[in-house]
C-alpha cells in the first residue's frame, strides 16, 4: 500500500476518533454581551444561562462536569430551548433530571421537536420542579425593582414538517398583553422564527434558540453543509445574529442528534449577559 494512502488512512481514522469520543465530550463555555438599546439600568448585566439540545447526553456520573462548568459563573434565570430528550433513542430520563436538579435559579422552558415524543413524562419532571414551560405563553420577572418579559413557543420544526401536529406555534397568543415598553425574551427551539415572523413589530428584543447544533461537522473553510434546518450551507448556524431592531443567539448546544459526532462545533453552555445602550 503507498505511504500516502497509509497516511490519509491514519489522518482519517484520527479524525474520527476526534469527532467521536473527544469533541462531544469537550465542553466550550461562552460568554456574550447583547446589547440592548434602552435596558433599564436595574437590568444591566442580568446574565441569562442559555442551554440547549441536550439529546440524552452525560456530562461525566451525574453530569458533573457540566455542572461544574455552570456553576463557575454567576446567572440571574436559565433559558432551555429544548430538546433535552433524543427521539426514537429516548432510553429514560436520567440524564435529563441530573442536569435539572443540579440548576440554581428560574428556568424557561420551550419544548424541541424531539421533547414531543415523550411529552407528558417531560412536563411531569419539569413542572415537579417548579420549572416554568412557555408553551405559547409569556411571563414577566421581576428583578431589581423591574420587569423583564420572557415568551416561549411551540417549535416551528415541528410544525413545518407535521402540519397536523398537536401542538403548534402561535406568536400572536405567546405575545398577547405583552408590553412594548418592557424588554422582551423570546425562547424559540427553532431559529426560523426569526425569518417566519415580523418580530420587531411585536416588540421582541432578543431570540434564544437552538436546534442546529452549530452544524454539528463543519468543514473547514466551508462550514455546516447541513444543519437541522434541512437547508444546505443555511446562513443561520451558530452565535449572534441581527435582524433589524431583533438580535438571536443560537446555541450549538449539548448533545448530538443522527450521527454521535462532532467537528468544529464543540458543544456549548452559554452565558447571555443584557448590557444596555442609550
Amino acid at each position: 500500500m503507498p505511504r500516502i494512502v497509509v497516511f490519509l488512512l491514519i489522518i482519517l481514522v484520527a479524525l474520527t476518533i476526534y469527532a467521536w469520543q473527544i469533541e462531544p465530550n469537550w465542553l466550550e463555555v461562552t460568554t456574550v454581551d447583547v446589547e440592548l438599546f434602552g435596558l433599564p439600568q436595574q437590568l444591566d448585566g442580568f446574565t441569562i444561562l442559555h442551554l440547549s439540545d441536550l439529546h440524552l447526553k452525560r456530562f461525566g456520573r451525574e453530569q458533573a462536569r457540566l455542572l461544574e462548568a455552570i456553576a463557575s459563573h454567576h446567572y440571574d434565570m436559565i433559558a432551555i430551548t429544548g430538546d433535552l430528550l433524543d427521539n426514537p433513542r429516548n432510553t429514560g430520563l436520567d440524564p435529563v433530571t441530573e442536569l435539572l436538579d443540579g440548576l440554581d435559579g428560574p428556568v424557561y422552558f420551550v419544548f424541541g421537536n424531539h421533547d414531543y415524543h415523550d411529552y407528558n413524562q417531560l412536563t411531569q419532571e419539569l413542572k415537579a420542579r417548579d420549572i416554568t414551560i412557555l408553551a405559547n405563553q409569556h411571563v414577566r420577572v421581576r428583578h431589581n425593582g423591574t420587569t423583564l418579559q420572557v415568551a416561549g413557543i411551540h417549535d416551528l420544526h415541528t410544525a413545518r414538517v407535521n402540519p397536523s401536529a398537536q401542538y403548534q406555534p402561535d406568536l400572536e397568543a405567546a405575545l398577547a398583553n405583552a408590553s412594548k415598553a418592557l424588554p422582551l425574551i423570546l425562547l424559540s427551539h427553532s431559529p426560523a422564527v426569526l425569518e417566519n415572523y415580523p418580530l420587531p413589530d411585536w416588540g421582541v428584543d432578543l431570540v434564544l434558540a437552538g436546534h442546529t447544533h452549530g452544524g454539528q461537522i463543519k468543514i473547514p473553510v466551508l462550514g455546516a453543509p447541513f444543519t437541522a434546518s434541512g437547508r444546505m450551507f443555511d446562513k443561520y448556524v451558530e452565535g449572534l445574529y441581527r435582524d433589524r431592531t431583533v438580535q438571536m443567539y443560537i446555541n450549538r448546544g449539548l448533545g448530538t442528534s443522527s450521527l454521535p459526532l462532532r467537528f468544529l462545533s464543540r458543544p456549548e453552555v452559554t452565558f447571555i449577559r443584557l448590557v444596555g445602550t442609550r
